[in-house]
């Protein structure tokens, strides 16, 4: 007679299930949203990159020096450069809602992959974004937390992703001198060329964040899916 044939079984302690936990009922891929976002993510990198060849090359109208520069060919270089700028303005109102659409399911996808103990809500982990002061932490620590939370295996690990930390130091790098490029009355050619180099720099830091998000969001989404592959097996 087994242990589970004994009259007195129900008084025993019976050992817990070993089995692995399986992918809660809410997940849901975030293959399509990454794929929309990273497709409006290239649109934007295209278009910074266009806006950095017309700065470059007003800088090289400006270093013709005072008396060499036409005024049709002054107002020519401000209006491709304004006109790339409002290209770029019209593209980062669509892809930032898709990418936090994104960031929203893949936050909330951790649960249903047991990831652990969460710091935030997915509702918070959008809404950080616009919180004054939080933003310029927050956010990084949701998508370290989306680093973590698709490891493997899937535990409460330590680990951090070091394009994570470099994508968030050139935006908000490209943020700073973008700031600091606005300062200041321009009255002089050398204001021109100062305020016209640190748009340059800012750009340069924005496209390179760009980039770097572009393969973030490619990464994290490859790395959940597997995690429910894995949990699903």
């Amino acid at each position: 007679m087994t242990s589970a044939d004994h009259p007195l079984a129900d008084l025993y302690a019976r050992p817990e299930s070993s089995a692995p936990p399986a992918v809660g009922p809410g997940y849901e891929s975030p293959a399509s949203r990454a794929r929309i976002a990273r497709w409006l993510f290239g649109g934007t990198i295209a278009a910074n990159a266009c806006s950095l060849l017309a700065l470059a090359s007003q800088l090289t109208l400006l270093n013709r020096g005072p008396g060499r520069i036409s005024l049709d060919a002054w107002k020519a270089s401000e209006h491709r450069v304004a006109v790339i700028a409002v290209i770029e303005i019209v593209l980062y109102l669509p892809t930032g809602i898709v990418f936090l659409y994104w960031l929203h399911r893949s936050y909330r996808n951790l649960r249903e992959l047991h990831a652990g103990e969460l710091r935030f809500t997915p509702g918070w982990a959008v809404g950080y974004w616009f919180v004054p002061v939080l933003n310029l932490w927050r956010p990084k620590q949701v998508l370290d937390d989306l680093w973590r939370g698709t490891a493997e295996p899937i535990a409460a690990g330590t680990s951090k992703s070091a394009l994570i930390a470099l994508w968030w130091g050139l935006l908000i790098g490209g943020l700073i001198v973008s700031r600091v490029a606005g300062v200041g009355d321009v009255g002089t050619l050398t204001d021109l060329k100062r305020e016209n180099v640190l748009h340059l720099v800012a750009h340069l830091l924005e496209l390179g964040a760009a980039v770097c998000l572009f393969r973030l969001i490619g990464m994290l989404s490859r790395r959940q899916e597997a995690g429910a592959e894995r949990l699903s097996a």
